[in-house]
């Protein structure tokens, strides 16, 4: 029954369409918002971090803008490599940008799905009919914000149906009852996607549907 019931084929396959998206939609708001800030960030950064809470705030605040933990990171390798700013001073900016990496986690949780369609709109007629360079690159994020939100739909649609599945609901029954196992999987898919926005994500999609 429960193979008639559900086209494994289809959920896994969408998933993974969605999850694309989602990670697509990311690297575009990234981009989008790292072209809009330009250089402006190392100066940001050089002012920002004579004192620890501040250095905290402003690693959390950049990286919640350019969503990429990675990215801020090479960004103080490169500074502290150049004597620009010292060791004491990036560690602040690290342990920022692993907070402010959350921020996807906590749109997410919003769900604020309705949005991806127009989002999508109104980015690609930024990028197509914007003349100034900015309105284009704000289309970018526009469009990439969307298509987060897109990929996150594709993904809720496929898993719900999974609720009814006795052999995948006991599968994450069995998965809660081990944290050290949960911990070791999301580990794994953090590495292989090199995001933890998108396993966050992911979870949340699981979650949300039930499972």
């Amino acid at each position: 029954l429960e193979a008639i019931a559900i086209d494994w084929k289809s959920v896994i396959f969408l998933t993974i369409g969605g999850l694309g998206l989602f990670l697509f939609g990311i690297k575009m708001m990234s981009d989008g918002l790292r072209k809009a800030a330009g250089k402006n960030i190392k100066k940001v950064l050089l002012v920002l971090t004579k004192g620890r809470i501040k250095s905290v705030l402003t690693g959390a605040g950049i990286t919640a803008l350019i969503q990429s933990s990675s990215a801020m990171t090479v960004i103080l390798i490169g500074l502290v490599n150049a004597g620009v700013m010292t060791f004491g001073q990036s560690i602040g900016m690290v342990m920022g940008a692993n907070i402010g990496t959350t921020f996807t986690g906590q749109l997410i949780a919003f769900k604020i799905k309705a949005l991806a369609y127009p989002a999508i709109g109104i980015g690609f007629l930024m990028m197509m009919v914007g003349r100034r360079k900015s309105t284009k690159v704000w289309g970018n994020v526009i469009f990439g914000f969307g298509l987060l939100f897109l990929g996150l739909n594709t993904m809720s649609d496929v898993v719900k149906p999974l609720r009814t599945a006795p052999t995948f609901v006991d599968a994450f029954v069995k998965l809660s009852q081990v944290p050290i196992l949960s911990v070791f999987i999301g580990t794994l898919i953090t590495v292989l996607l090199q995001s933890s926005s998108a396993t966050v994500g992911l979870t949340i999609t699981l979650a949300s549907a039930g499972l």
